[in-house]
């Protein structure tokens, strides 16, 4: 829908599954109708989970993927053509857990991974003039927060059942200090318009 944003601008919402190349084409497309170029690609979805990663199987831990990399590599390539024409940006939210060397973590498994695919198509963007620029946010209170947190999702058939609760039990205390959201979005506002944006920006960094 188009409506008044702010009272300045116009706003267009589309819905989108990022994991679904056919929805991010449409979304692209029926912007496409409305600008001719883009100047900043905001990746952002993710979805989290705790689990034994040897025990999960390709289908379990490809849902996380499916968000979390597979995701960004579908907006790449539908909104690419646009974000060229403006030699625009690329703004990837990661996370401060993709190097936390920890078990029953898919979703640490697929920030690593993410990084990895993020850096492949940094360099390639940068051949056509686009930035591309990684923000690592530490612990946020969102909802993956309170999930973390508050995880009830046991699975009493796991051969690591003894071990994972008293994973999920220890959690919290390795948390530290929480931030807010307002705070990722004042790193994205800076990312999107310095003329000279760093590579990496840390928000609530906490080894």
């Amino acid at each position: 829908m188009i409506s008044d944003f702010s009272g300045k601008k116009d706003f267009l919402a589309l819905p989108l599954n990022v994991t679904s190349e056919s929805d991010v084409k449409h979304c692209a497309e029926k912007l496409n109708l409305k600008i001719t170029h883009l100047d900043a690609l905001i990746s952002n979805a993710g979805i989290f989970d705790f689990f034994p990663v040897s025990e999960s199987g390709a289908e379990k831990i490809k849902k996380i993927f499916d968000v979390n990399v597979f995701g960004l590599m579908n907006l790449t390539k539908y909104f690419l053509p646009m974000l060229a024409k403006a030699s625009g940006r690329l703004i990837v939210i990661s996370s401060e857990s993709y190097k936390v060397p920890s078990p029953f973590q898919p979703y640490s498994v697929s920030k690593q991974a993410l990084e990895s695919v993020f850096e492949a198509i940094k360099i390639e963007l940068s051949l056509k003039g686009i930035k591309s620029i990684l923000i690592r946010p530490g612990a946020m209170q969102t909802q993956i927060l309170d999930d973390t947190i508050h995880y009830k999702n046991f699975n009493e058939n796991s051969l690591f059942k003894t071990e994972f609760k008293n994973f999920v039990k220890s959690v919290p205390k390795y948390i530290g200090k929480i931030s807010i959201p307002e705070e990722v979005s004042k790193v994205v506002l800076k990312a999107g318009t310095a003329k000279n944006p760093k590579a990496v920006y840390h928000i609530n960094h906490n080894p």
